[in-house]
């Protein structure tokens, strides 16, 4: 058996506790001698610790090449991040005032601030023992111990993961359902699958003159579930099924829905305010909401922390900017749906971690709202009037059998008038 010394067992001790506590994971480190090297790539702060019994300044002449294994166990993760040096080494160290990335760790010792942010309890975790090579045998034995109930846990996971996916997104599948079944009443109505301007206010599009005009605020919601075209149907029920399900697993039925239909009267809203007397249509309000609290997934499971990730975010980012900014495309809904999602997710949130962010957003959200609450009158009055249009939809209305819809149209004339 080898030849231990107090240092040993520190370093096993430190270990223990940055696994077992921490979320570490030890990594292989070919010719490694008096040193341990750990990643936890979810770590803000320090995803990779290095632990050595040498001395600061013995390590001194390491530095290059500590610099190469720390930048090439980052890159495996494709990761940015420091690196935390504690060293097992009896003795204080002058210049750990002046670094936040270096600290001497030893029984009854006084660590920086910077460390006990980031591990409490860490300085009661170190002490000596009498007998030295059992005590790491032991350690050793236990952190084993540790790592088979840890895979055995993340397997458990896994599965659950799995049969949680193999779960049918109940509210994804309604939503979907309704728009679709509404799509073809669109297109028997207007006999095509492009869908002109009379059939989409008379299924429920939006439209601010008959919002105004006639007290109809419903279409504020239901406008969500017209659609203009086949290929707008489709490419919103395509980012509703790839999206909305993982949100809706994550969120639980009821509250994704919240996040969904809060999201696309938000949007709404922000295009009454925004723009003049328009017609519009779409979920894409609802889905920018959904996109939102992806987002906001990702950040609270510390996947954020990745730069693949974080890439991968900002080509959506800009994909979605270059599409809103298209022509017939409303940017102010989805800005509206964008920001009301990632507000109704954190205030939905069960992550411990986002409990301070909740009345944050709580407060941003009500403050918002009483904004819009404002706006709204500000903008009730018309830029323009489409009588044509109005005429068209009385048409359309007779021909579907829907006569009292048209007199009731005839009210918009009078409000005209006014």
């Amino acid at each position: 058996m080898a030849d231990y010394i107090q240092a040993d067992v520190w370093m096993a001790q430190v270990r223990a506790f940055l696994v077992t506590r921490n979320g570490y994971q030890m990594v292989m480190v070919k010719e490694a001698k008096d040193e341990i090297w750990l990643l936890n790539p979810n770590h803000p702060v320090y995803p990779v610790v290095r632990i050595t019994k040498r001395s600061v300044d013995e390590d001194y002449f390491l530095k290059d090449r500590n610099n190469q294994i720390h930048n090439a166990v980052l890159g495996i993760f494709k990761l940015n991040g420091k690196r935390l040096e504690l060293h097992c080494v009896n003795e204080p160290l002058a210049s750990q005032t002046d670094r936040n990335d270096i600290a001497n760790v030893y029984p009854l010792c006084n660590l920086p601030d910077f460390v006990n942010s980031c591990y409490p309890g860490l300085d009661g975790v170190v002490h000596n023992e009498e007998r030295i090579a059992e005590a790491i045998v032991k350690l050793d034995k236990e952190l084993e111990i540790f790592r088979i109930e840890e895979y055995r846990r993340q397997r458990k996971k896994r599965a659950d993961m799995a049969k949680e996916n193999r779960k049918f997104p109940v509210v994804s599948a309604i939503v979907m359902g309704i728009c679709v079944a509404v799509f073809i009443v669109e297109c028997l109505l207007s006999k095509s699958l492009e869908i002109d301007i009379p059939t989409i206010v008379l299924t429920g599009g939006y439209y601010k003159a008959f919002l105004v005009g006639l007290n109809e605020w419903w279409r504020f919601l239901t406008a969500g579930f017209v659609h203009g075209s086949i290929f707008h149907l489709i490419s919103n029920m395509m980012a509703l099924f790839y999206t909305g399900r993982i949100v809706e697993k994550v969120y639980g039925k009821l509250d994704f829905f919240y996040i969904l239909i809060g999201s696309v009267l938000v949007g709404n809203l922000f295009v009454f305010v925004g723009d003049g007397n328009i017609v519009a249509c779409g979920l894409s309000g609802g889905l920018y909401g959904v996109m939102g609290a992806t987002f906001v997934l990702y950040a609270q499971s510390g996947l954020l922390q990745q730069k693949s990730v974080r890439s991968q975010i900002w080509s959506i980012v800009f994909i979605n900017m270059m599409i809103s900014m298209m022509p017939d495309v409303s940017w102010l809904a989805h800005l509206g749906g964008l920001i009301a999602g990632v507000f109704l997710s954190m205030i939905l949130s069960k992550e411990e971690k986002m409990k301070p962010w909740r009345k944050h957003c709580l407060i941003a959200l009500l403050a918002l709202c009483a904004a819009l609450g404002y706006l709204i009158p500000q903008r009730m009055k018309l830029d323009e009037i489409y009588a044509g249009t109005d005429m068209q939809v009385q048409s359309l209305a007779r021909k579907a059998g829907m006569g009292w819809y048209a007199e009731h149209v005839n009210h918009i004339y009078t409000y005209y008038e006014k």
